[in-house]
């Protein structure tokens, strides 16, 4: 993907794997009467109020209910900072949207709709980038 401009990307890849070797557990940090006795930190939202930003999450439904519509929406709105959905934004910034259902086709069907329907600027979505795991194996991890 380098070539399309999201180096960006497999840097933050590249950064988030873990060590190779075990570290060992710091204890310390998780002390619960130090958790008691100072403040916890804000919450960060991705959408106020609605998703944590920095937290792994599922947005679940049937079929058909529109959650792939959903999530291309989510992205044009971090892109262009507009409110998603009628709520408003924690964050704003580029996105990956990785589909494992959509083929690039329907992908590209889809977010053409959203973004016709939103705005009529698609300068907001240089850092942005979309890949599908159409026809691929689900399984994102052999451990």
């Amino acid at each position: 993907m380098s070539d399309r401009g999201t180096a960006w990307l497999d840097e933050r890849v590249a950064a988030s794997h873990p060590p190779d070797e075990a570290q060992p557990l710091d204890l310390a940090s998780g002390n619960v009467a130090n958790l008691l006795t100072t403040a916890p930190p804000a919450r960060e939202w991705l959408v106020r109020n609605v998703l944590p930003h920095n937290v792994v999450g599922l947005l679940g439904a049937a079929g058909g209910t529109g959650k792939s519509f959903a999530k291309l929406q989510l992205a044009v709105s971090l892109a262009t900072r507009t409110p998603w959905l009628g709520m408003e934004l924690g964050v704003e910034g580029s996105s990956l949207i990785l589909s494992a259902e959509d083929d690039r086709d329907e992908i590209h069907r889809r977010l053409h709709a959203v973004v016709k329907h939103c705005l009529s600027d698609v300068n907001y979505f240089g850092r942005s980038a979309t890949t599908t795991l159409a026809g691929w194996s689900s399984v994102l991890s052999d451990r």
